[in-house]
């Protein structure tokens, strides 16, 4: 590959389309019929000084001409050389299980009141760009604008440029990982009461 060249890996995206179709956590892209590209770069892209081994965003101006996905998640292939098809797997479903939020008053105050910690803190006065967990805290996020709520656990949460999210704003966004998702319909909700 030339320098930041990047490339169509389609037999990563069959381990994407597997993901999608057989794990519960992504429930949510399954019944939304989400297309995903998967790209290899040849950057070697590092977060305070950290490798990074894939970005999951919205698909790029520069690449709508030639595909009709949804999201194109990149890896970054220096630093996932060492990687197997297992390690890639994982990779891929921790790519996949990202909901943004707009950094806005509301969900300031909701992070901060659900999640009291110093290093919280940290970031929601923009002292630190993320902030990872020791362990996974619990949490529920409406599903869109549906009556429908994702319960899971996060793991990292990290403002990002929301341009190239599913808010599609050039604004601070809240990327929030997930693990152990699950879906809910209110009215399930409400049955079991």
């Amino acid at each position: 590959m030339e320098e930041n060249e990047f490339v169509r890996d389609e037999a990563l995206e069959v381990v994407v389309q597997d993901l999608i179709d057989t794990e519960t956590a992504l429930i949510y892209l399954r019944a939304g019929k989400a297309e995903v590209v998967v790209i290899r770069s040849d950057k070697v892209k590092k977060n305070d000084g950290v490798p990074v081994f894939a970005d999951c965003e919205l698909i790029p101006d520069k690449f709508k001409w030639a595909t009709t996905a949804q999201f194109m998640i990149t890896v970054y292939t220096p630093n996932t050389a060492a990687f197997d098809a297992k390690r890639f797997r994982i990779l891929l479903f921790q790519q996949l299980l990202k909901e943004y939020r707009e950094v806005k008053p509301y969900w300031i105050k909701r992070l901060s009141s659900q999640f009291t910690t110093p290093v919280m803190e940290k970031l929601l006065n923009n002292e630190v760009p993320y902030i990872t967990f020791d362990f996974l805290l619990p949490c529920k996020l409406r599903n869109g604008y549906t009556n429908k709520y994702l319960y899971a656990c996060i793991s990292k949460i990290e403002i990002v440029n929301g341009k190239n999210t599913d808010l599609n704003v050039d604004t601070p966004v809240y990327a929030i990982h997930l693990h152990h998702v699950a879906e809910t319909y209110v009215g399930m909700l409400r049955k079991a009461d």
